[in-house]
């Protein structure tokens, strides 16, 4: 069958279920101010019709609502099995996904290319986000693919050689000094004119679940028990999830894996609600954590998150900057990939919940790798 139509398509609040035009695409609902998310009315397509499709995250372009007008090649990231990893866990079946090779280094690219594309079709020129890095990178390398403007919004701890990579794409930076995660808010009421890329934004999660559909042709369509996923915003674990529910009410798999989101220590409000059995996130007071790239004091997508893990079974888990920092050294030594502290967070995850006898020693267990260190 051929691209299902941009009708088949609807807009709807993650959390009352309201209803919101598809053809504006706002990040928040108007009513009660949570994420929204893109849903499919109708899938009525055989998973065989992805077979001779190029490897990249196009190939799903049935359950993407947007044209592909630019792209980095984007997706298509390998699925490592980590045999040495398993070998020292006593854990037999654990998995990388590798989104590190990605086109600026993480997963990130999904998601920009998917906003950036829907921005191309509404004729906006200027696009924006706020980042920590990985998403100003790719936000600042899309825009000169498609010859607009970025507008990127970092963190003034950022390092030098962070700025120094955004800035060769030639595009506005602004270091802010402002709480990173009410600025998420602020940043949008202030400038209106900019079409914002953010880390939960519909078109992001949309580009960011094909995480979870190409895990499952990687593995045959046999899912995995287990996804451990580095948290921040809460916007790739909302988006793994939705890849692997789509696939699921689409009849390609026949169980969702459990969702086993990681949060530093340092600044861990979900997994703080999480413990504490709140259905909402509160603001994490002085965070600090080598884990930059999951350092969201105020996650956007936090209750969402909580809503998924309550609906899926799943769990979060907090992992200290010593566990981190010796989990990148092991993903290094092992698998021979130097992966940021954030990824690295997902094997600490591992590791912790191993000691604890959560596994058995035959689960299939994906990490996801979210981005090089740089």
């Amino acid at each position: 069958m051929s691209r299902m139509s941009f009708n088949n398509f609807s807009l709807i609040c993650s959390n009352c279920e309201k209803e919101h035009d598809i053809n504006i695409l706002p990040p928040r609902c108007s009513s009660c101010n949570e994420p929204l998310e893109v849903r499919i009315k109708k899938i009525d397509v055989d998973r065989n019709i992805f077979k001779g499709r190029e490897f990249s995250m196009w190939r799903y372009s049935e359950f993407i609502f947007t044209r592909k007008m630019i792209s980095l090649f984007e997706g298509g990231t390998p699925l490592l099995k980590a045999n040495r990893l398993s070998e020292y866990s006593g854990l037999k079946n654990i998995y990388l996904k590798n989104e590190t090779v990605n086109p600026t280094g993480s997963f990130k690219d999904r998601g920009t290319a998917v906003g950036l594309n829907f921005a191309l079709q509404k004729n906006n020129k200027l696009i924006g986000t706020l980042s920590t890095g990985n998403m100003a990178k790719s936000v600042a390398a899309y825009a000169a693919k498609a010859g607009v403007k970025a507008i990127v919004f970092v963190k003034d701890t950022i390092s030098s050689e962070k700025i120094n990579l955004i800035s060769m794409f030639g595009q506005e930076i602004h270091r802010v000094k402002e709480d990173y995660g009410k600025l998420y808010f602020k940043i949008m009421d202030d400038y209106k004119d900019v079409f914002f890329i953010n880390s939960d934004y519909p078109a992001r999660i949309e580009g960011q679940k094909t995480i979870a559909y190409e895990i499952c042709e990687q593995l045959n369509w046999d899912v995995p028990e287990y996804i451990v996923i580095p948290v921040s915003s809460g916007g790739n674990f909302s988006a793994i999830y939705k890849g692997f529910k789509e696939f699921f009410e689409a009849g390609f798999i026949s169980t969702i894996p459990e969702l086993i989101g990681v949060q530093a220590e340092g600044c861990s409000p979900i997994y703080k609600a999480y413990i504490q059995g709140k259905p909402q996130i509160e603001e994490f007071s002085k965070p600090h954590t080598i884990a930059h790239a999951i350092e969201n004091p105020y996650p956007p997508s936090g209750n969402r998150v909580l809503k998924i893990v309550k609906e899926n079974y799943g769990k979060i888990v907090a992992v200290n900057d010593e566990e981190i920092i010796f989990s990148q050294k092991l993903l290094s030594l092992k698998e021979g990939i130097f992966a940021q502290p954030a990824s690295a967070a997902a094997l600490g995850a591992l590791l912790k919940l191993k000691d604890k006898r959560f596994f058995e020693k035959n689960d299939k267990i994906v990490l996801i790798i979210t981005g090089m260190n740089q």
